[in-house]
């Protein structure tokens, strides 16, 4: 495994300045471009920086439309709109999409975040970037070109495809900032890899057509070896012999099936840090993915240990379109175990609403949030029908993750439980103080219906995009509060409160989800029965607009008991 840097950074000024100044010379007012990979040029930028996670996007520049608040930062600046494109998955061996000519009059005043590929992209020109190394065939018949411009690193991969397929570029292009050059039989413009401004744009003018890019896909070796070794076998001498190193853990057949080549994982950039485990982004076969590990120090007990081990062998047996994907765990010492998940290119639910909220930006109830709320739902149906069921026991909006098409799944079974049908208690005290349910808050006997309750309290962080209790209007305070605040809440005297301007279904819903007694919560079933028949219901405009109320106004505690 390989490490370019411990922890994520700030990009320095002159970075910033270089990757603005790009932008601008790349494209004009107005102009709207398909990209279709991160730009090499500026692959010292950490992921988090990176437009869509480095997967394809429409990104505009235009001074006459709000940017949607897509973008990095340093972008969104330049006046920038990113709309990442859904319809694919990253590790497809094919990616298809639809474009056609921009009009040269558009009625936009806003950009989606997020668009199918199939959908008919109306774009003015093909920025190719980057050109994947597992990208074998590219198609872009069907188009008037005006003209081929790339640079030549671009242009060797281009040559090394084994299909490309065009129409010939207009034969009165001009080639003045480079050299002409032929492969598969057309014309290509290639400038100086040092030239930022002529990162290979390819313009298409008229007609609509499929863009086929088609990339070789791993297949996940899920070998069946049944090795007995011992697990701790493997792991560091001097940290063996850590005076808190005194569990047995013995090979499980989950771990050694799933266990990936080391040197395989490259690690990047820390993306997340959290109570004693750092995330950072990776590369692993050529997919961007997650690698979770522990911190592993003179103080390291060997209790965390054991319970990140737990939560590995527990993500591994879990599979739905809901539940961040699980692709493996790689180790060659204890301070090296990692698991391995595929990479939710936006982050988690909380970060994405702060953020929006900090450049003047609001999610909808009528196009995302629904769905969002939708996605977690059924997750914990999954979770809630296994048998033995599992419970999350820690589900808060730092625990929803999001990728690029906006679609949300489950993460960090750390504290989870495995629940039996003759299980009569369940150890209380675990779980983020403000998302946990009043029954377990008073060391009561609890089932899965503490994670509805912690569901209420996740819609409210949809609604309000703030965090519950403490947030904005009401700044943080200290131990004393907090304990007083949980206080209330055990008793059904408190719940967090939700905007002025929340859709009433949705009020109702959480009201029911934040009900004391665990028998008067629906089931996570009932809330997918629900959610999707809202997201089927056209909310009033006053819901939809994406400007929300700023005003809050608390569930009637009457009502609640």
């Amino acid at each position: 495994m390989s490490t370019t840097s411990s922890s994520a950074a700030e990009p320095t000024e002159a970075l910033v300045e270089t990757v603005q100044s790009w932008f601008v010379d790349n494209f004009l007012d107005g102009e709207t471009q398909l990209v279709g990979g991160p730009n090499t040029a500026l692959e010292a930028l950490d992921a988090s920086y990176q437009v869509c996670g480095g997967l394809p996007s429409l990104q505009t520049r235009s001074s006459s439309v709000k940017p949607n608040g897509a973008c990095p930062e340093l972008f969104t600046e330049m006046n920038a709109s990113c709309t990442c494109l859904s319809g694919f998955d990253e590790a497809e061996d094919t990616w298809e999409f639809r474009v056609r000519s921009k009009p040269s009059e558009s009625s936009t005043t806003v950009y989606p975040l997020t668009q199918a590929a199939t959908d008919g992209l109306e774009i003015d020109a093909i920025q190719t970037l980057y050109v994947p190394s597992t990208l074998q065939k590219l198609y872009i018949q069907g188009n008037e070109i005006a003209d081929f411009t790339v640079n030549a690193t671009i242009f060797d991969d281009i040559v090394n495809l084994t299909a490309f397929t065009s129409d010939l570029a207009d034969s009165s292009a001009s080639c003045s900032g480079g050299r002409w050059e032929s492969a598969h039989d057309l014309q290509f413009c290639v400038t100086s890899n040092s030239s930022l401004a002529a990162q290979g744009a390819v313009v298409v003018v008229l007609l609509v057509c499929v863009l086929t890019w088609q990339w070789f896909s791993y297949k996940k070796d899920r070998s069946s070896e049944t090795s007995q070794d011992h697990l701790y076998s493997v792991f560091d001498s001097d940290l063996n012999s850590h005076e808190t190193m005194r569990v047995r853990l013995t090979v499980d057949p989950i771990i050694a099936t799933n266990r990936l080549n080391y040197d395989e994982v490259k690690l990047g950039q820390c993306i997340s840090r959290g109570g004693f485990g750092l995330v950072f982004h990776g590369i692993y076969r050529r997919r961007q993915v997650a690698v979770k590990k522990i911190r592993v120090n003179s103080e390291t007990e060997a209790a965390q240990i054991e319970q990140f081990i737990k939560e590995i062998m527990l993500m591994a047996v879990l599979q739905h379109p809901r539940i961040v994907e699980f692709i493996g765990v790689a180790w060659e010492s204890l301070v090296d175990l990692s698991a391995v998940t595929e990479l939710m290119e936006r982050g988690d639910l909380s970060t994405v609403l702060h953020g929006f909220r900090q450049h003047g930006y609001r999610l909808a109830w009528g196009d995302h949030k629904t769905t969002i709320a939708l996605h977690i739902a059924e997750a914990l149906v999954y979770l809630h029908s296994l048998s033995p069921k599992v419970i999350h026991r820690d589900l808060k909006s730092k625990n929803v993750l999001l990728n690029t098409a906006m679609d949300a799944k489950i993460s960090d079974f750390g504290i989870s439980r495995e629940r039996h049908v003759i299980e009569t208690h369940m150890t209380a005290g675990i779980g983020t103080s403000f998302w946990i349910a009043p029954e377990v808050l008073n060391g009561q006997d609890y089932d899965e219906r503490a994670d509805v309750f912690s569901f209420g309290v996740v819609l409210s962080e949809l609604d309000t995009d703030d965090f519950p209790y403490w947030n904005a209007a009401n700044p943080p305070g200290g131990k004393l509060e907090e304990g007083e605040i949980l206080q209330l809440v055990a008793a059904g005297k408190k719940r967090p409160a939700f905007s002025a301007g929340c859709p009433p279904p949705i009020l109702e819903l959480a009201h029911r989800c934040l009900q004391r007694r665990p028998a008067d919560r629906p089931s996570a079933e009932e809330l997918v029965r629900i959610l999707e028949e809202l997201e089927l219901m056209a909310f009033s405009s006053s819901s939809n607009n994406g400007s929300v109320d700023s005003g809050v106004s608390s569930l009637s505690m009457d009502s609640i008991e």
